[in-house]
């Protein structure tokens, strides 16, 4: 009996390891995509359906504008705000979760946030992947958004 608790905490640990791994892969990604000015990567990132509804090129390109002068925040705070399931008949039906990327820096002194949401697992699979990203200037607290927020 000590060998299966054993083993199952060994696996719940295990995918708790790789799914933060997992996590903080996808923000570093979204962080790098726009100090690097990088749409292709940040796009292939989003959901179908926001592709679909959205012109995310443009909408990356007033975010990049947006921002005052380059990025200098070379490993930015990363905080998994809010995540969630749906459960139907004990089958996951939907899994999402919402992350902040804090203190981004630029050289003209500004500091911005990014807040984006995804889905990791969904009934209608056109929402895996992320909906929609906010970009926040700190001290004024204009936002720009790229995608849509599909929890609608």
């Amino acid at each position: 009996m000590k060998k299966i608790r054993s083993i199952i905490c060994i696996v719940v640990i295990a995918f708790l390891i790789v799914a933060c791994e997992n996590s903080s892969s996808i923000s570093d990604t979204v962080f790098n995509c726009f100090k690097e000015k990088n749409f292709s990567e940040i796009n292939s990132l989003f959901c179908d359906k926001s592709k679909e509804s959205h012109n995310l090129e443009e909408e990356f390109n007033v975010a990049i504008q947006f921002i005052d002068g380059e990025i200098t925040t070379s490993n930015p705070k990363i905080v998994l705000i809010n995540s969630g399931e749906s459960i139907d008949n004990g089958i996951v039906t939907r899994s999402d979760k919402i992350y902040q990327i804090c203190d981004i820096k630029t050289d003209t002194g500004k500091t911005y946030e990014i807040l984006f949401h995804m889905y990791t697992s969904n009934d209608d699979e056109s929402k895996i992947g992320i909906t929609n990203i906010l970009l926040i200037d700190s001290e004024t607290n204009q936002e720009i958004r790229m995608g849509d927020n599909l929890k609608k």
